[in-house]
């Protein structure tokens, strides 16, 4: 395996600017350029930075018709000259704005260039207004994306196949808005996985489930070393392990807003149209959490625990009947998972949705993935850290790492209690987002420090939350 052994071993190849009047190197005006990928959005996203006294937006003039085109490749590798594998090559990235602009000098100044991406530009220029029948949610997406945003030779689209055929139609909608649309709807083949996600990479897009991410092997290992141990922060990527130079706690769960959003359990109250008749479905948490995969081991919140409150004894609401039962449901239990009070969703439904005749059928099963995917989705909004990195560019969304957290533990003489990592919090993370930030160290030898940001969650612990006894039964 090749080894990077230097962070600041990176040539820009190019960062070019195509306008009307002719292409410009930016290289020698670059202050920063940071590109972003995030599995919770569409496209990619990038800043600029450049300081110059040329006045460039005017030259041009820069006026958001102009496109960038970005190469860079990392040339300090141990033991390999083919770079085509360790680049930072996005697709074309479109410039959105010019917004912190100001006077660095009499006659010289600094502005931040935002861009986006082509996948995106291509979208907002264009509307889908059509009916799909008796195709999966995947061939659908697959098909939107091929015509509305990318040829088929252009950039590769990977899709996981979905479950269920489906009769729809969307309604003029945005192409990434549509994809979005279907992605709420989309049911995993053959699991339980209802969080379908569409987002864009350096390499690539993809339409794949949480699901599907969460089983994937760790790529890295972070841990915490001294700078001694590793200058670069890079030194052992051929073992499989990498440094963080800092590490910062964003979130470790929000219970209220747990409980209010519907992730531990919630109800659904369908009704059917056409009939007149209403269904009530209770969402129960914890049942899920078992059909699931994770990147961690156990729920964040023990499952068989009492609310400590007075609420939590007061019989649930009951909206309608139940699916199969005629006979209304009093529900009494005091579990998390039981509270199907906390979040309550209305939502229509009925078996000829879409219907040009009297003989078609197609429901569209809302109690199948409506509270479902509203729940797998919020418990990857809970355990979140951002790990400064050196640049390292196999590093992508979606893929998975291991990440030692260190324990803030005192170690007792004997060493009895030493406990130099946090049980609960080291394990498997999926990377949400990376930022990949580019600096010019020098003006003189133009060298350049590439880093990375990286925003990694799991959505359970590792070590198993023991049952909590109530304070009303001690």
């Amino acid at each position: 395996m090749e080894n990077q052994v230097n962070v600041t071993d990176v040539k820009i190849k190019k960062l070019a600017i195509k306008s009307a009047i002719a292409d410009f190197d930016l290289r020698p005006f670059m202050v920063e350029l940071t590109i972003e990928e995030n599995i919770f959005k569409t496209s990619l996203t990038g800043t600029m930075v450049l300081s110059e006294s040329y006045n460039l937006p005017e030259k041009f003039p820069i006026v958001g018709e102009e496109v960038i085109d970005i190469d860079i490749s990392l040339t300090g590798l141990d033991g390999g000259a083919n770079e085509t594998h360790h680049t930072v090559n996005p697709p074309p990235m479109h410039i959105n704005t010019i917004s912190s602009r100001w006077f660095s000098a009499p006659k010289a100044q600094v502005f931040t260039i935002e861009l986006i991406s082509e996948q995106y530009m291509s979208s907002i220029h264009s509307k889908v207004s059509r009916s799909y029948n008796n195709k999966t949610i995947s061939s659908i997406v697959s098909d939107i994306y091929y015509d509305y945003l990318y040829g088929d030779n252009d950039r590769e689209l990977l899709v996981e196949a979905t479950d269920r055929i489906e009769n729809i139609v969307i309604p003029n909608m945005e192409p990434l808005q549509a994809i979005v649309w279907l992605s709420k709807r989309a049911i995993q083949k053959e699991s339980a996985g209802i969080n379908y996600l569409f987002y864009e990479t350096l390499d690539n897009s993809n339409f794949i489930s949480l699901n599907k991410l969460s089983e994937r092997s760790p790529l890295f290992k972070l841990v915490q070393k001294i700078r001694k141990a590793d200058s670069t922060g890079v030194e052992t990527l051929a073992q499989g392990e990498q440094r963080y130079n800092d590490i910062h706690f964003m979130s470790h769960f929000d219970k209220a807003k747990n409980a209010m959003t519907g992730m531990y359990a919630s109800k659904l109250i369908t009704h059917d149209i056409l009939r007149k008749k209403i269904t009530q479905y209770d969402f129960n948490g914890y049942n899920e959490f078992v059909k699931l995969n994770h990147v961690g081991t156990y729920p964040i919140i023990s499952s068989s625990s009492d609310v400590d409150v007075k609420s939590a004894s007061v019989p649930r609401t009951t909206f309608a009947p139940p699916e199969k039962d005629n006979n209304f449901p009093v529900t009494t239990e005091r579990s998390l998972s039981h509270m199907t009070d906390s979040r309550v969703i209305f939502y229509p439904k009925h078996d000829q949705m879409y219907s040009k005749n009297r003989n078609d059928l197609y429901d569209n099963k809302a109690e199948e993935w409506r509270v479902q995917r509203i729940a797998q989705m919020k418990a990857y909004d809970n355990i979140i850290f951002i790990v400064d990195i050196a640049g390292n560019s196999t590093l992508r969304v979606g893929q998975t790492v291991d990440l030692e957290i260190p324990s803030p533990e005192a170690t007792d003489s004997d060493k009895s209690s030493d406990n130099y990592y946090d049980k609960n919090l080291s394990g498997t993370y999926l990377i949400t987002t990376v930022k990949h930030k580019f600096h010019n160290l020098t003006s003189k030898d133009n060298k350049i420090e590439y880093t990375m940001s990286l925003e990694v969650v799991k959505d359970a612990f590792e070590d198993i939350i023991v049952n909590r006894t109530s304070r009303k039964e001690k």
